[in-house]
């Protein structure tokens, strides 16, 4: 009861949910071998994942899957290099230069290179050139990966292949499989999905794709051709430029693109590309068209965007032609009533009186206050000569001239 109890919880269900994704992930890589053995995209897989539950599912499931699927040296050497990243997860996890973004594709590609040197020494120059190429896609899964496996949107952002990078593990994987007539469903699959890429997704994402599922089939299937990713670099081309969305002209060109590479290979190899590549075009056919966007929404949605920004530039035309029309228009002098000319002269001259009446009152009272306040002053200062001085004539003619001053 508290097993279940605990599967049910949020953080164990997570947890769960984690373990048995990398589990898949790198049980389905363990199977796109290169070179006839390597399993280098296994490997990043399991140093993606980091230490703890998530490390050791991941590392159970590469190593069940090479186990099954690969020779018995090259299992053992894929395990042997899956523990050193495992145990080198453990060892790093909590320091900052884990955090780095260079520091886990070289810890995996250098794990990876400590078990197969001794390999590369004794099989020669061949097998360096191999293991030079293993290692690369080995630092490539580990990049990828990560990117993936990131809670955060700036680690996706900073890898926007990594979906894809891993869509062409698990392609390489299927590829693996053939049937006794050479047929490989991986192949079909791949081709189907180079199809989508070209008709739903402008060329700058789909040709690169294109070319490197192509280049992931010819690392598969090991014969040092390149035939699959010139053909699918070719038909992405050729349907990412005339088809235009229509998905009909869409498989059309795509099989004839597929025609044109598969005439001048031998008979067996032409017919089996030529066989898949018309599987892949009917799969795509059979497909509902509620599933597939295409171009021709895409080109929709743009265009509603483009008619609304050209509304939006209409609208300030009109308020800029308005507001210049304002301030170039010239003024028009309208003619005014003569009652509101009589009016304001009538009141002009209201205001003008009261003014002029306020004025003469102020120069009459003026001086009649200041004689008053002069004899109350001469008075005054009479009575006080009268007090302390004798009452002689100088004294009352001094009174008599200030009064009379004016």
């Amino acid at each position: 009861m508290k097993v279940i109890e605990l599967l049910k919880s949020k953080e164990w269900s997570g947890k769960v949910i984690d373990c048995v994704l990398r589990f898949a992930l790198s049980f389905a890589l363990a199977l796109a071998q290169v070179f006839g053995g390597y399993a280098p995209l296994a490997l990043g897989m399991i140093g993606a994942s980091g230490a703890g539950l998530r490390g050791v599912s991941a590392l159970i499931g590469a190593s069940a899957g090479a186990v099954l699927f690969l020779p018995f040296s090259h299992a053992l050497r894929t395990f042997a290099a899956g523990v050193l990243i495992f145990t080198a997860n453990n060892a790093f996890f909590d320091l900052k230069l884990y955090k780095k973004r260079a520091f886990l594709p070289l810890l995996c590609a250098g794990m990876m290179f400590s078990v197969e040197f001794v390999y590369v020494l004794r099989d020669g120059v061949g097998e360096a050139a191999n293991c030079l190429m293993a290692l690369l896609l080995c630092a490539l899964g580990a990049m990828s990966g990560r990117a993936l496996l990131s809670t955060g949107d700036k680690e996706k952002e900073d890898h926007p292949y990594a979906p894809l990078f891993i869509l062409l593990g698990v392609l390489m994987a299927a590829s693996s499989f053939e049937t006794a007539d050479g047929f490989a469903p991986g192949r079909i699959l791949s081709m189907l999905a180079v199809l989508l890429f070209a008709f739903e997704r402008g060329s700058a994402f789909a040709i690169p794709a294109a070319l490197c599922i192509g280049l992931g089939m010819d690392l598969g299937a090991g014969g040092g051709s390149f035939v699959h990713a010139a053909s699918y670099a070719f038909s992405a081309v050729l349907v990412n430029v005339t088809a235009r969305g229509n998905r009909v002209a869409s498989a059309l060109w795509f099989a004839l693109s597929i025609l044109c590479f598969a005439l001048p290979m031998n008979a067996h190899a032409g017919l089996v590309l030529l066989y898949e590549g018309l599987a892949a075009t009917l799969l795509f056919l059979l497909i509902p068209s509620r599933f597939l966007r295409g171009k021709r929404l895409c080109s929709d949605e743009a265009a509603q965007e483009d008619a609304a920004v050209r509304r939006k530039i209409a609208a300030s035309a009109a308020a800029l032609r308005e507001l210049y029309d304002s301030i170039a228009r010239p003024r028009t002098l309208t003619e005014e009533n003569p009652a509101a000319i009589f009016d304001r002269a009538a009141e002009r001259s209201a205001a003008a009186a009261r003014c002029a009446t306020t004025a003469g009152k102020r120069s009459i009272s003026a001086p009649i206050l200041r004689s008053t306040t002069r004899r109350q002053r001469c008075c005054a200062a009479g009575r006080a000569g009268a007090r302390t001085s004798p009452r002689t004539f100088p004294s009352g003619a001094f009174i008599f001239r200030r009064f009379c001053r004016p």
